[in-house]
């Protein structure tokens, strides 16, 4: 949905979660570097419930531009997002 989604519309945060059946969020995210869209260079940020140490620089290492771990503490998002 998302990969379709970036093709009709201009999003200014992407809120993309690491796992999900069939595509994961890496996977995911891969798509929206390579192909055309509306999206490409607008802030991926993954949500995870995996908060263990190194899963942050990891995903950051993956090409995500943040990582929230869930459940989301709402003032860390914003945090994020004011940068």
């Amino acid at each position: 949905e998302c990969l379709e989604l970036i093709q009709k519309e201009y999003f200014d945060v992407i809120l993309l979660d690491h796992m999900m059946p069939g595509m994961d969020g890496i996977q995911t995210l891969e798509k929206i570097k390579q192909t055309e869209n509306m999206c490409k260079s607008v802030p991926v940020i993954a949500l995870t419930a995996n908060a263990i140490q190194g899963v942050r620089e990891e995903l950051i290492a993956e090409g995500f531009d943040e990582y929230l771990s869930k459940p989301i503490e709402f003032n860390k998002l914003e945090e994020i997002l004011i940068g």
